[in-house]
Formats: C-alpha cells, structure tokens, sequence
C-alpha cells in the first residue's frame, strides 16, 4: 500500500501538481483570512455584538469563497491538464510512464480543487471560531489574534519553501493583515 501510495505521488509530483497544491493552499488560505478579517473589521465596525451572526457571517462567506475556489481550480485545471496531456501523446516516453503521468493529470484538477476551496474554508472557520465558545467583544480581539497567528504560520510555511527568514516572511505576511484591517476601519470607521 505505501509503494503504491508512494509511486502516485512521485507522478503527482513530476506533474507538478504537489507545489501547486501547496500554492494554492497558501494563497487560498491567505484569501480566507483576510476575507475573515474584513467580515470582522465591518461587523465590528457596524457594532454587531451578537457571536452567533458574526459567526454566521464568516461560515457563510468561507462556503462562498470554497466553492469559488474549487470550482474555479478545477474548471481551470481541467483546461490546463487537457493540454497537456495532448501535449503528452506526442512524447517519446515509455507506454507505463505515460499512463502514470496521464493517470496523475488526470487526478490533479481535483487534488487541486480540493485544496483551493478546503483552505480558505478551514482557515476562515478557524480564525471565527472564537465566536463559537465567548462574547463578541471578547471574540473580536482573539480572532483578530488568532488570523495573525495563522498569517504568522503561512508566512512561515513560504519561508520555508525559499529557504528564507521565518521571521520575516512570517511578519510580511501579518503585515498584510494588519494593512487589510487597518484599512477598513480607517475608511469604515470615520
């Protein structure tokens, strides 16, 4: 079982499918928080006190952003995937070989769609979830903790993949948040 779970992956990962993935889970997560963070800046804004409609809110708005995602990584990669595997007909490759790396495109558009309408979904239900368990006023400031701890990871998570500073990449990404709500409340809040 793992030779062969160790064989599909190997040819996913030829077919380039395993980095896009992980792009699209970081970018994908990345879109769901700082969607969250907006819903979070205007509800607060707008002096919504109530857990359950905050929480609401974000679920309903992480659903939208999955199946926008999902949908539009696997129209997407179905297209892209069609080509190339035209493109692998006219290879020289070993028959075995082709039919793996068709088999691993062919799977890709839904890996891939999986991955870009999961993310922001989990990560949109894990910045609301404070909302969940306390009151809003108090929910407001650990969300708020919670996306910058998630930025912080992702951040981490890219720094890893180039090979440079945890800290600082950890922190760009934070920053984006930071800039996100800022903004809202700047021109929201006047």
């Amino acid at each position: 079982m793992f030779e062969k779970f160790s064989t599909e992956y190997r040819y996913l990962k030829k077919a380039g499918v395993i980095s896009l993935a992980r792009r699209y889970f970081v970018m994908n997560s990345f879109d769901g928080i700082l969607t969250t963070i907006g819903i979070l800046a205007g509800a607060q804004i707008g002096g919504i006190q109530d857990s359950r409609l905050v929480l609401t809110m974000c679920i309903s708005a992480g659903i939208a952003i999955a199946f926008s995602g999902a949908w539009g990584a696997f129209m997407t990669e179905q297209a892209e995937r069609a080509l190339v595997l035209r493109k692998l007909d006219e290879t020289i490759l070993e028959a075995d070989e082709k039919i793996a790396l068709r088999k691993a495109h062919k799977s890709a558009s839904y890996l891939v769609a999986f991955v870009d309408g999961f993310s922001p979904l989990m990560s949109t239900l894990i910045v609301a979830s404070a909302f969940a368990f306390m009151p809003a006023k108090e929910a407001y400031n650990v969300a708020f903790a919670v996306a910058a701890a998630c930025l912080f990871l992702l951040g981490i998570i890219l720094a890893r993949i180039s090979k440079e500073n945890l800290i600082v990449s950890g922190a760009k990404m934070v920053f984006a948040g930071i800039a996100a709500a800022a903004v809202s409340f700047f021109i929201l809040g006047s």
